[in-house]
């Protein structure tokens, strides 16, 4: 499961510095680990004249095309965003023998939108409901084991679902997508130091804020300088930190027969050579993408909260407004009117994968969260990890921040153990 130039947790020391940047960006930011892309494939300016829509999307299936063997079944897994539903639309360019794999939480955007994206194209879709799994301690742990880098081992085995259950068939992922299409764009008015603020802020985002030690900088873990001109400060960390030390690690690029449709010089450079404008908010992307395959970008999708991509600005409103109040009236002390008045728990539809009161009506879950927890009672991080880890908060109403927070001291349990395992 390892490639090349992959670090093996046996190189990764168990100090100061790593425990604390693990939990602080919920995986391990180094600048030894080489980017998904070659800095050498991308532009080194941005072009005036903008490429045909057409042009685009050609480069997109041709690439998807290159990496369908001829006559063999492929699988696309599919969420509720644009690049997964883009790849598998351009895999049906080619073939229509492929399945679509959705992983998650009924009444999530990510799980209930393939299921309606799936139908509406009458293909072969498998939805896989977490909530249904078993997580196993031990597989779990052989899981952080293999994956050679400290990272979120829950997302991994997520992840891992869907290789395990297609093995040696080739797997179409949308990474990388977004990050070309300028979905962090709108960030070109920061200089390289208000960017790694704003980056390192954003890693604590979902936690209670508090699981570092307070003599921990987390703008000590990031790149000195910046390096890439084409790409604006915060896109340059996104690529060379979020991508290159938190996505990869977990997606198998080079295992698994995982393949990447948007890892492709041509397209690479037509997008990010746009005009920044036209990369804002990924405008010119959605644009080829309804333009193209307008019919199936006109469903609702994850990047507009459920909404399809062209809705009024009142139904938007609208939208986050009924959301808001389902996410207040479903906090302690008020969750138990939202199951009075909706008669179900609230599920948060925005979530990748887990929803907090869900996993904690799975005792299977709850019990492996307490196990790996126990173990990290001999680590002293600070008071605040150390009231979490002393304390039985499953009996009481956790905060989404709190869950959060545990799910991460979990991932580093299971990496610190799989380090001394080694």
């Amino acid at each position: 499961m390892h490639s090349a130039d992959t670090l093996r947790h046996s190189m990764i020391p168990v100090n100061f510095s790593n425990i604390n940047s693990f939990l602080h960006y919920g995986w391990l930011p180094r600048a030894e680990a080489a980017p998904p892309i070659p800095i050498e494939w991308l532009p080194t300016q941005t072009e005036t004249a903008i490429p045909k829509y057409t042009d685009v999307a050609n480069s997109l299936i041709e690439s998807t095309s290159a990496l369908i063997p001829k006559n063999e079944h492929v699988v696309v897994p599919l969420s509720g965003g644009l690049d997964s539903r883009a790849v598998l639309m351009s895999a049906l360019e080619s073939t229509s023998n492929i399945t679509a794999v959705t992983v998650g939480t009924p009444g999530t955007f990510d799980y209930d939108i393939p299921i309606k994206i799936a139908k509406s194209l009458g293909i072969q879709h498998e939805a896989i409901d977490l909530t249904q799994i078993e997580f196993d301690r031990e597989t779990i742990s052989n899981v952080a084991k293999q994956t050679g880098d400290w990272t979120n081992i829950l997302e991994v085995y997520c992840n891992l679902l869907i290789p395990l259950r297609y093995p040696d068939t080739p797997i179409l992922t949308g990474l990388l997508g977004d990050f070309l299409a300028g979905a962090y764009a709108r960030q070109d008015s920061l200089d390289w130091d208000q960017a790694k603020v704003a980056f390192a802020a954003r890693g604590a985002g979902g936690t209670t804020g508090s699981l570092t030690h307070q003599d921990y900088d987390p703008i000590s873990a990031l790149p000195i300088n910046k390096k890439i001109p084409i790409l604006n400060a915060y896109e340059e960390l996104v690529f060379l930190v979020r991508h290159t030390c938190s996505f990869r690690p977990t997606l198998f690029e080079n295992d698994f027969n995982c393949k990447l449709p948007f890892k492709n010089q041509q397209l690479i450079r037509s997008l990010l050579s746009l005009p920044p404008e036209q990369r804002y908010d990924q405008k010119y992307y959605i644009n080829m993408l309804l333009d193209t395959w307008p019919t199936s970008f006109g469903y609702p999708c994850k990047n507009n909260i459920g909404l399809p991509l062209r809705v009024n600005k009142i139904r938007k409103l609208s939208r986050r407004v009924n959301l808001a109040a389902r996410r207040r009236l479903s906090t302690p002390p008020r969750y138990h009117l939202y199951k009075l008045v909706f008669g179900t728990n609230f599920i948060e539809p925005n979530i990748n994968y887990f929803d907090l009161r869900t996993v904690l009506q799975n005792s299977n879950m709850t019990n492996f969260l307490i196990s790996n927890l126990d173990q990290l009672k001999h680590v002293d991080i600070n008071q605040e990890v150390n009231k979490i880890l002393t304390n039985n908060l499953f009996s009481q109403q956790l905060s989404a921040n709190q869950f959060n927070s545990i799910l991460r001291l979990v991932s580093l349990s299971l990496n610190i153990r799989s380090t001394y395992d080694k």
